[in-house]
């Protein structure tokens, strides 16, 4: 008895299973493919139609680092939807489930390590559709006074009263009370 050719039948029998799967499977694989990549250039669309919303609501936030990490997570967002929708195509979902179930795991760890930084973007988003103060305005919130310079998504920059720069945290604005006077400008300032 020959060992030698019945291993190179069961390899031969083996690699003709996979290619017949594969053949099988390439349908799917092309469709879900595709719809990926239709999701990776929409979301890239989407993201900069999101960037010219973000500077309608806020007008002054053009230089801050935030809106490209807003437009980075939404995109995320867009393109993990895509990566969901192709592997069920393909028919890969019980991989998909098992993934979602990590990301569930994942997200409240994440939640609990970023939830200042999420409620001072959602305070800073509020702040800017409330529009209770504006660029120019004397504000006074807890300890610090002064004229706002710039309202961001993370942060509210002011000057003082004694000339230097304080960038409040927009959580501390939108749960703290505060006091607005319009026509109380230092001159020196501009």
């Amino acid at each position: 008895m020959d060992y030698g050719l019945s291993y190179v039948d069961t390899v031969y029998k083996v690699l003709e299973n996979w290619y017949i799967a594969f053949a099988k499977l390439t349908p799917k694989l092309v469709v879900g493919i595709l719809v990926f990549l239709f999701f990776l250039f929409t979301s890239k669309y989407l993201s900069k139609l999101a960037v010219k919303i973000m500077h309608k609501i806020f007008p002054n936030s053009k230089k801050e680092g935030s809106v490209v990490t807003i437009i980075g997570i939404f995109r995320f967002i867009i393109m993990m939807m895509g990566s969901f929708i192709a592997l069920e195509i393909m028919g890969f979902s019980g991989f998909l489930w098992k993934f979602i179930g990590s990301l569930g795991v994942a997200g409240v760890i994440a939640g609990v390590a970023l939830k200042d930084l999420v409620s001072s973007i959602f305070s800073g988003m509020l702040i800017g559709i409330d529009k209770a103060f504006k660029v120019g305005d004397y504000i006074t919130i807890g300890n610090h006074s002064g004229t706002v310079q710039e309202i961001g998504f993370l942060t509210t920059k002011m000057i003082t009263d004694d000339g230097k720069k304080a960038y409040i945290p927009n959580q501390v604005i939108f749960n703290a009370p505060f006091t607005i006077s319009r026509h109380h400008r230092k001159e020196e300032l501009f």
